[in-house]
């Protein structure tokens, strides 16, 4: 959430990029989290399917931010099960 809150409060364009860059790469530690990086990769694809084409560092980026959203699906799964175990 720290990092989305970064992308919102950017002043500037190299701020946003910076904030941007941050939330693809950062874990995704709640469902707010996951939420965010999806939203981030939905606006990616639109943009995407609006003709945009993917270079290869936008390919290494679109799987790193695919990678972060599985990790924290992940470990959401697995905290949702500790606690279900734990009643």
């Amino acid at each position: 959430m720290i990092a989305l809150n970064r992308v919102a409060s950017a002043r500037n364009d190299a701020e946003y990029d910076a904030a941007i860059a941050e939330l693809e790469t950062c874990p995704a530690l709640t469902a707010q989290g996951v939420r965010a990086k999806r939203n981030l990769e939905r606006s990616r694809q639109a943009a995407l399917e609006q003709g945009d084409r993917l270079t290869a560092a936008g390919r290494v980026m679109m799987q790193r931010l695919a990678d972060t959203i599985d990790e924290g699906l992940a470990r959401l799964t697995r905290e949702s099960g500790r606690r279900r175990r734990q009643m």
